[in-house]
């Protein structure tokens, strides 16, 4: 309808949306390529865009050769949807989201980055005290969910780790072995 009516964004953002919903009622079934789990992720980020008009830019960067490794699905999107909520929705001015994938020794490592309202160190604390407890911490479900998910796969050495200074950056690294090591 929307191609008909010679509406492109519409019709854009109903085939992203129709992506994301597809890869969600298929996520448990196996693991996906990280080039995948960094496709879909891309497909959120261009439907906030249209939210969010021009407040919003990102970049996504791999590292040659670890696109095919595979990881968990919906690792990255819930900590992309956290720094757009908690970091650059009440954030004056362009917001960015930086993503980096790559190696690290004998492990894959992923960072997602914001220059957004940031954490305050109590919050901070917080935080970091909830990812590492057994106990499921209301306030930070999404974050938990990721990191007890990752350490249940792979391992309690690996899994997220958060840094951040309020007002000025988050940055949220996901940490799981290269696929020699699983």
């Amino acid at each position: 309808k929307a191609r008909v009516n010679r509406q492109p964004e519409i019709e854009e953002l109903v085939k992203m949306l129709a992506r994301l919903l597809r890869n969600n009622v298929h996520a448990g079934e196996r693991d996906v390529p990280l080039k995948q789990e960094l496709s879909l992720v891309e497909s959120y980020l261009r439907i906030q865009q249209y939210r969010f008009d021009e407040r919003l830019e990102y970049e996504i960067s791999m590292e040659e050769g670890v696109g095919e490794e595979l990881m968990l699905p919906l690792i990255l999107q819930p900590i992309v949807e956290n720094s757009i909520i908690h970091g650059l929705e009440c954030k004056e001015g362009v917001g960015h989201i930086r993503i980096r994938a790559g190696r690290e020794e004998e492990d894959i490592r992923i960072v997602v980055e914001d220059d957004g309202l940031g954490i305050s160190p109590e919050a901070l604390d917080r935080l970091r005290e909830s990812l590492n407890s057994r106990e499921m911490n209301r306030t930070h479900i999404g974050v938990n969910n990721v990191h007890q998910r990752l350490r249940l796969k792979y391992g309690n050495g690996y899994g997220l780790t958060v840094e951040s200074e309020a007002g000025s950056y988050t940055r949220v690294t996901v940490r799981i072995p290269s696929g020699d090591q699983c």
